[in-house]
C-alpha cells in the first residue's frame, strides 16, 4: 500500500432505532474509504443501502454488523439477495455470538438462497465472517481478522454491553489502530476507558440519557476524563435528530458526529480558510483543463509529513445536482467533501444521474461555471450539462424537501357588510355540500365571524359524514384537520354554541399547498 494512501470516514446517518421509520432519519451507518473509495461499511439498518447509494453510487463488498437489531441490520438480506443477483459477492462481517442472531433470525428470510453458510468455499452466494471476539473489556493481543484484498487493513472486534448481542470494532493499519466504532454499547466504566485507548480517533454510540443499551453524553464524558491516554478526538453518534446531538464543549474532544461528515485518519492536516474574495473570482476563470487539477477542499489542506495519530473532520458539502437534461425529475445528492477534484466531481455526477458525457456545472442561482471545489457551498443548487445536450435553460423552483418556501395568499375584497368574500362564500357552500353528503344543497354554509379561531381554522357546522378533501374552482384546497377523528364525535355544548347552527363541529384548515 502507498504511503500516502489516505483512509477516511464518512458517516452516513446519525438515526436511532425509530428515526427511520418515524423520521424519516438514516440509522447509524459508517462507510470506510480507501482514497475515496469505498471499502467497509458499517451497519445496514434502515436507510442505510439508499444513503450510501447516493454517496457513492456502490456499496462496499465488505459490511461489519454490529448487531442484530433493526437499526443495524434490517436491510442485510435485501442486500445480500440483490447484489448477489448483480453477480457481486459480499462479505458479511462480524463476532461469533451476532453472526450467530443474525443467521438465525435476520437471514432466515433468505436461507434458501445460502447453501453453505461457514464454509470457506465458493458454494454460497456471499461469506460469513464470523471473527471471535475478545470479550470485556478488549483484548488487544487478540489477531486481527486481515481482511482479503485489501492490503495492510485488519479488523479487531470486541463484544459491548448491550441488551442484545452486540460487538464493536477496531480498524488497524499495518497493526497500528486507526479508528475504533461501537454500535450499541451501555455504559460500562471499565469497558469505555479500554475502548478510548484503542484508538487515536474513537466514534461512539450516545443518547441523551443512558439506557441498557446506550451510554449517556455525561458518561462519555466522564470516561474520556478517566481513561487516562486521552484519545485525538471522540465523536458520539446514533443520537437520533440533529437538535438531540450532544452539546459542543469550547476546547474539548467530543464532539457529535453529523450526516455526510468525513474523518480523515492517519495524516496531519492543518485547516485553513480562504479569506481572499479573490481566490474563487480566478478559478471562475479557469478553462476546462484547470479541471484536471488536483484540488484540496478549502477547508483542508494537507502538510507533507503523515501521522497516524493525526486525524480532523471535514464538515459536510451537501449540493443537490440537477440534470439539465430533465430538470423536473428529482435532484440527486452529492457529497462534495468527499472529493479531490472536479474530474471525481463529474464521475460521480455522471453516475448519480445517468448522465454521459457530463458538461460544465453551474449554480442553479446565479448561474455562474462552477469550476473548482471551493466554489461549492453547502445546500447549492447544481445543475450539470450533457455535451451537445439542450442548452441551460431557466430551471424550475426548488422542491419543498430542498429549500422552505413561504406562500403569501393576497386579501380578497369583502361583498357589502359580509365577513366573507364572494369566492369563499361559494367555496364553503361546496364545502357544506360535501360535508354533508348532498349534492346541490343552495344554502350557505354558517361560519361565525366573532369567533376567533388559531391557525385560520373556521368552525363548520354539519352533520355528515367526513370528507378526506374539497377542491374549489379558486384552487383552494381544505382538508380535515389533523385533530379531527375520522369518525366525528361531537365537541360539547362550547363547541355548538360557537356555530350558528346546531350538529357536529368540524374544523377545517385551508391551505395552498398542491394548488
Amino acid at each position: 500500500m502507498r504511503h500516502d494512501t489516505q483512509f477516511s470516514v464518512v458517516c452516513l446517518g446519525t438515526g436511532k432505532g425509530a428515526s427511520m421509520v418515524y423520521d424519516g432519519n438514516c440509522s447509524p451507518g459508517y462507510v470506510l474509504c480507501i482514497d475515496n473509495h469505498p471499502v467497509i461499511l458499517f451497519g445496514a439498518g434502515y436507510g442505510v443501502t439508499r444513503q450510501c447509494l447516493r454517496y457513492f453510487g456502490v456499496i462496499p463488498l465488505n459490511i461489519f454488523i454490529f448487531s442484530n437489531r433493526s437499526h443495524m441490520s434490517a436491510e442485510l438480506p435485501v442486500i445480500i439477495a440483490v447484489e448477489s443477483c448483480k453477480g457481486r459477492r459480499l462479505r458479511i462481517v462480524a463476532s461469533e455470538a451476532v453472526m450467530s442472531c443474525i443467521w438465525e433470525h435476520r437471514l432466515a428470510e433468505i436461507h434458501s438462497r445460502i447453501k453453505d453458510f461457514k464454509a470457506d468455499n465458493r458454494d454460497g452466494v456471499c461469506d460469513f465472517v464470523a471473527i471471535p471476539s475478545s470479550g470485556i473489556p478488549p483484548d488487544l493481543n487478540l489477531p486481527p481478522y486481515h481482511l482479503p484484498g485489501v492490503a495492510a487493513v485488519s479488523l479487531l472486534v470486541f463484544d459491548t454491553s448491550a441488551a442484545e448481542a452486540s460487538c464493536g470494532v477496531c480498524v488497524l493499519q499495518n497493526g497500528h489502530p486507526l479508528v475504533v466504532l461501537t454500535g450499541d454499547c451501555a455504559y460500562n466504566p471499565g469497558l469505555h476507558c479500554a475502548i478510548l485507548r484503542m484508538a487515536p480517533v474513537a466514534i461512539l454510540d450516545g443518547r441523551r440519557n443512558a439506557s441498557r443499551d446506550h451510554a449517556s453524553f455525561t458518561d462519555i464524558l466522564r470516561a474520556v476524563e478517566n481513561c487516562g491516554v486521552v484519545p485525538r478526538r471522540v465523536f458520539i453518534g446514533q443520537y437520533g435528530q440533529p437538535w438531540e446531538a450532544p452539546p459542543v464543549v469550547k476546547d474539548g474532544i467530543v464532539f457529535p458526529i453529523v450526516e455526510g461528515a468525513v474523518v480523515v485518519l492517519g495524516e496531519r492536516l492543518v485547516v485553513s480558510r480562504v479569506s481572499m474574495p479573490s481566490a474563487v473570482e480566478k478559478e471562475a476563470e479557469n478553462t476546462d483543463k484547470r479541471d484536471e487539477v488536483e484540488v484540496q477542499p478549502t477547508a483542508l489542506t494537507r502538510s507533507r509529513h503523515a501521522d497516524p495519530c493525526a486525524h480532523a473532520e471535514v464538515r459536510p458539502v451537501k449540493v443537490f445536482i440537477i440534470n439539465n437534461e430533465s430538470p423536473d425529475t428529482p435532484p440527486a445528492i452529492l457529497m462534495v467533501q468527499q472529493l479531490r477534484n472536479m474530474t471525481q466531481v463529474k464521475q460521480r455526477v455522471s453516475e448519480l444521474l445517468h448522465l454521459r458525457p457530463v458538461g460544465a456545472l453551474f449554480s442553479a442561482e446565479t448561474g455562474q461555471r462552477l469550476t473548482s471545489l471551493s466554489q461549492f457551498t453547502h445546500g447549492m443548487r447544481v445543475v450539470a450539462t450533457k455535451i451537445g445536450g439542450r442548452p441551460l435553460e431557466d430551471l424550475p423552483a426548488p422542491r419543498l424537501n430542498e429549500r422552505q418556501q413561504v406562500v403569501v395568499v393576497p386579501e380578497k375584497p369583502l361583498e357589502g357588510d359580509s365577513s366573507l368574500s364572494v369566492e369563499m362564500r361559494e367555496y364553503m357552500q361546496r364545502a357544506h355540500q360535501a360535508l354533508r353528503g348532498r349534492v346541490g344543497y343552495e344554502g350557505l354554509v354558517s361560519v361565525d365571524p366573532a369567533t376567533p379561531h388559531d391557525n385560520g381554522v373556521g368552525v363548520v357546522s354539519s352533520v355528515g359524514g367526513p370528507s378526506a378533501g374539497i377542491n374549489s374552482q379558486s384552487q383552494i384546497r381544505v382538508a380535515l384537520s389533523p385533530e379531527t377523528p375520522h369518525v366525528m364525535e361531537d365537541v360539547g355544548v362550547a363547541g355548538r354554541e360557537k356555530s350558528s347552527r346546531g350538529g357536529t363541529a368540524y374544523s377545517l384548515r385551508f391551505t395552498t399547498l398542491g394548488a
